[in-house]
Parts: C-alpha cells; structure tokens; sequence
C-alpha cells in the first residue's frame, strides 16, 4: 500500500468464477460455440420468471454478461449528446478516456476484401452512415515477453489492472442484499453467504452495478426513496436476421465482416453486419472453410424512449432463498 494512501476497495460478486477471460478469447470457441453452448450453460434464463422479457438471461459470474459481449462501442449521435446538462467537449474526454480502457478500434477487419466491397457497395446505394464497426478490442500483439492474451475486452482486463495497481478485497459468491442506510448516509452493505449467514460491510463509498434489474431491486429492498429508482425502465427494440450471398461473387481471400450502420438523427437506429458465418471471430486452430453460400448476420437495434410508468418493483409477498423480494416489472 506504500505511496497509494489509505483507501482500501473490496468488490462483491453474487456469483462465482467462470472464465479468466472473454469467452471469445477462449481457445476452444468461436461466436457459435459461445452463443449456443457457453451462454446458455452458464446463465440463467429470468424470463421463465419475469415473461415481460421473455429470453432475457442473466450472468451471474465475475465477469457478468461482458463475458459475453460482442464488443460494439460506437458512441452516441452529437444531437443526443446535446441534450444532456454536461458541456459536450467535456463528455468527448470522458468518451476518449473510456476507449482508451477498451482498447477501441475500428482496424479489427482491416484487410478484408469482404469488408471493402460490401462497405463499397452500401455507400453506392446511398447509405453513408455505414463504416467501420468500433470495437473493444486490442489490435495489439505480444512484443519482448508482454502478453496481450486477451484481446476481446470484458470487465475481468480491469480487474487485472487493477490487480497490478493497487490491492483490493474481492469476494465471490457474495450475494448484496441491501444497502445499509444512516441519517440518508451509504455506510455499508448486508451481503449473504451461501451459507445464508449474514455480513455487514462497512464501506464510506458505495457503487452498485448489478444490471437494470437487480440494482433497483437492491435499492428498494434498502428503503431508498428517488423519484427516479425502478422508473424509466428501458430497453431497445431489436431484431436479427440472417441473409445469404453467394462465394462466387467475390474472389481470393475474404476476411471477416464487421460493419456498423450508425445511427442518425433522421435514422434512429443502428444495424450490425457480421460475418460470414462463424468467422466474424474464430480460433487460429479452426479451418476455415466456406460453403458456397456465406451466411451474413444483421442485427437492427432500435431506440425506445424512456417512461416512468415502465419500472421495475418489488413483490414483499414472493422472496428468494435469502429473504429478499423478488423484482416485478410493470411494463406499459
């Protein structure tokens, strides 16, 4: 702790140890594997409890759902930006500095023949807002003995770099119950063993990132009152579909695909063009082999504005097997 002051950080996760890493930075897998057999092997399916989102899963692992992730990290359209009550040039360093931490590129199909036709051919019918997909992702290689072994991000790179930085507490399989409140001060936190015994955390700072379902949860189980905890309950219209196009239409390599169609102000939408098949990212050990026709991936994501009346609640009549209530969605 030399010459890095007093503060002392611990970090509590109600689930346990999956991966050490992104699951596409796993020598076994591609984005098949980890979306048909890994994901639902180690999530848990919420919709069977809350049908208001009916195939929503949740990660309870360290790491959480960015195990999962595919990385796209473009940046909101300027006219949002404009409104929110910070300054936009002051939100544009923030931004840099957070893409710094990510490793932010838009290189990852740098080369590909695929990604310049069809990059070619969606400006020529007019949509301009089609470029490179920004990911989060460390075009970086392994140089004189530094290991850049985990290029696909997830929140695990953080807390190895915070490991080199300084020493923190970490607990796993600690489940937050509540928020412990003194004269409208966070002084602490009730965590659950799996045991079901029960330990208070004494903590002068306090920061909650359990979802948008479980940190409301947590706050309203702590008797926190906010005009805004559990409201504005908001989620994005999505749809994925998946087109063919013909090998024959192209010649030699291909590469991979990866293509965004940002959104715009007149286009309140994003689009992702992924591909071809399960090549978008693959192992070095996997062969590449291409049927004549390649499966492209499109993934459309809509925006849908915020309401109070969409929010997440309480049922103090219906409680896990630690005695919390479980949370109830109200949806209109």
């Amino acid at each position: 702790m030399e010459n890095q002051g007093h503060k002392k950080i611990g970090i509590i996760e109600k689930g346990d140890k999956l991966f050490h890493s992104h699951s596409l930075n796993i020598p076994t897998q591609n984005v098949d594997t980890a979306r048909d057999q890994l994901l639902p092997d180690n999530s848990t399916p919420i919709g069977e409890r809350l049908p208001e989102f009916s195939g929503a899963r949740m990660v309870y692992a360290l790491g959480g759902r960015s195990m999962f992730w595919n990385g796209a990290i473009p940046r909101p359209i300027q006219s949002e930006l404009y409104k929110w009550p910070i300054n936009p040039r002051e939100l544009d360093v923030y931004y840099g500095m957070a893409e710094d931490v990510l490793k932010a590129t838009t290189r990852y199909a740098e080369g590909s023949l695929l990604q310049h036709i069809m990059l070619n051919r969606l400006h020529a019918n007019g949509i301009w807002e089609a470029n490179n997909m920004p990911l989060a992702f460390d075009m970086e290689p392994s140089h004189q003995g530094m290991i850049h072994s985990n290029p696909w991000f997830s929140s695990i790179n953080t807390l190895a770099a915070a490991m080199f930085d300084r020493p923190y507490d970490l607990a796993v399989n600690a489940y937050a119950a509540r928020v412990i409140v003194d004269n409208g001060r966070a002084v602490g936190v009730e965590v659950f063993s799996p045991d079901k015994k029960s330990h208070i955390l004494r903590a002068k700072n306090i920061v909650l990132s359990c979802s948008t379902l479980e940190t409301p949860r947590i706050l309203l189980n702590s008797g926190i009152e906010g005009s805004a905890i559990g409201r504005y309950l908001t989620g994005h219209v999505s749809m994925i579909a998946i087109g063919t196009i013909s090998r024959r239409q192209f010649y030699g390599e291909l590469g991979n695909l990866s293509i965004l169609k940002f959104e715009t102000h007149e286009s309140p939408y994003q689009i992702q063009i992924l591909g071809p098949n399960q090549y978008f990212s693959y192992q070095q050990f996997e062969d590449k082999i291409l049927p004549d026709e390649l499966v492209i991936v499109f993934a459309a994501f809509g925006r849908v504005e915020s309401r109070a009346e969409n929010r997440v609640y309480i049922d103090p009549h219906e409680k896990d097997k630690f005695g919390v209530p479980y949370n109830k969605l109200n949806i209109l």
